[in-house]
């Protein structure tokens, strides 16, 4: 077995399967043939030199297309991964914009609060000093309606008193007889006011 650590292991097993052929005796020809250590080494080094050709441009396919295979997905990798970078700068600036947005509306509730507990204050004020005037004119309507009512109970004492007077008038202006018991009365009246 060929064993060099500088050659990749698979190239080695390659060299390994191409010494076991020429180890065989050539079935093909109807004799055998025997090839001496000098001529059976340059053999496996133009084998050997064939496979390494062989198999570098095997490998030259093959990295090509892998190549081929990956540019696309490269290609795909980076634009997935600009996509992903302008995704987190929007996702960022909308976060921003968020966050913005909720302290102006904070800031909208406290100022909202702040002048509704202002007007509750001034509604509160303006409730006791209307409530203070109603007393003030409820008050002052009470006293309006006790000196209306006594005004009206005197008018109509004068009403009935002059109802009274008329009544004498008119007894005293039917019956003369009446009318010097009335003037007498008159008198007196007069002389006690």
């Amino acid at each position: 077995m060929y064993e060099d650590e500088t050659v990749p292991p698979k190239t080695l097993e390659m060299i390994d399967e191409k010494q076991q052929l020429l180890k065989q005796p050539f079935n093909f020809y109807t004799f055998a043939v025997d090839i001496n250590s000098e001529q059976r080494v340059a053999t496996m080094n133009k084998v050997y030199n064939r496979l390494l050709e062989k198999e570098l441009i095997d490998t030259q396919e093959e990295l090509a297309a892998i190549r081929g295979e990956l540019e696309p997905t490269r290609m795909m990798t980076k634009a997935f991964k600009q996509t992903e970078e302008e995704s987190l700068k929007t996702i960022q600036e909308l976060k921003q914009r968020y966050d913005m947005a909720n302290d102006d509306r904070k800031a909208d509730k406290i100022a909202f609060e702040k002048r509704l507990n202002q007007l509750i204050r001034d509604f509160v004020k303006v409730y006791k000093s209307l409530a203070n005037e109603f007393k003030q004119y409820k008050e002052f309507t009470n006293f309006e309606m006790e000196i209306y009512k006594t005004q009206v109970f005197k008018k109509q004492q004068m009403i009935d008193n002059n109802l009274k007077m008329m009544e004498d008038y008119q007894l005293a202006l039917r019956i003369p007889r009446q009318h010097f018991k009335h003037l007498e009365k008159l008198r007196f009246e007069e002389m006690i006011e």
